[in-house]
């Protein structure tokens, strides 16, 4: 039986980042065995949380063995029990809690928990639950969250017309602080990832996967028929375009990252098996 491991940094953030990851192999075998080792990672974030979920879900698919060590710090282990991640992994698979998530962190600030969401029904559903419990905080103005709310539709409506996946998308949005320049700022965040056939052959075009991702991210540019499609990514990339702003999207080993006056585009050596969009704004 073959091995897969990955092993999480203490700091893992945005999957695109790490390098050496062995997991997103493309095709694989019924006698693969996947370890995905949480133990160091301390600091839950929405990108790697989705990202991890939608792996899980591309092994699941083909029969593969799937272990995960959860991480070993009081507070991450929480949190992910807060972020609905074992929740989310029991939508496509049974597992066990053997780790046991033991209560949630106590928070002040607007988590909206993992979602699955398969339909365009579902993607309503989500953009409700968000604009609802993100409106009730004062920490968000207006125009910050129709921005959010807009990427998170946008990116969550790709899954449903493009990834052709039996198990959907899964989205997380939450606000937290980070530190900035030496300071402490908050940040809406949200991420979605599906285990889908990826933006390159959603396009159908033999180009790298990077320059597919690229080339997804002009306006008018689909792989459907339709008029007055093509414009997702696009949206989303002028949103990003405002300062401290920062747009990731990482689809095989393609990664284009957009910012204010910034666009960032390479291969990297961590491959998605699907599509993994996030998006962060300083509230």
């Amino acid at each position: 039986m073959r091995r897969l491991e990955f092993v999480a940094p203490s700091n893992m953030e945005n999957l695109a980042h790490l390098r050496g990851w062995a997991l997103g192999e493309p095709c694989p075998a019924d006698d693969v065995a996947v370890h995905i080792d949480l133990r160091r990672w301390r600091r839950v974030t929405p990108n790697p949380v989705v990202g991890l979920i939608a792996v899980a879900a591309y092994y699941a698919r083909y029969g593969c063995s799937i272990q995960i060590d959860y991480p070993e710090a009081d507070y991450a282990r929480r949190m992910l029990g807060t972020v609905g991640f074992l929740d989310a992994l029991q939508t496509f698979a049974s597992w066990t809690d053997d780790e046991g998530f033991v209560g949630n962190v106590a928070r002040i600030l607007p988590i909206i928990p993992v979602q699955n969401f398969r339909t365009s029904a579902g993607v309503e559903h989500l953009i409700r639950v968000m604009e609802e419990e993100f409106s009730a905080s004062a920490r968000l103005p207006a125009n910050l969250l129709q921005d959010a709310s807009a990427v998170l539709a946008e990116a969550a409506d790709n899954v449903v017309w493009h990834a052709q996946c039996d198990e959907g998308g899964f989205a997380l949005a939450q606000v937290r602080s980070r530190r900035v320049l030496g300071e402490t700022r908050w940040f809406i965040e949200v991420a979605v990832a599906d285990p889908g056939r990826g933006i390159r052959e959603s396009l159908g075009v033999p180009d790298d996967d990077w320059i597919a991702v690229a080339s997804a991210m002009e306006a008018g540019t689909t792989g459907l028929e339709e008029k007055d499609r093509g414009y997702g990514l696009a949206h989303m990339a002028g949103v990003a375009d405002h300062p401290h702003r920062l747009l990731t999207v990482h689809s095989g080993d393609g990664f284009v990252e957009r910012g204010h006056r910034y666009v960032l585009e390479r291969t990297v050596g961590t491959r998605f098996p699907g599509t993994l969009v996030s998006m962060s704004i300083p509230t």
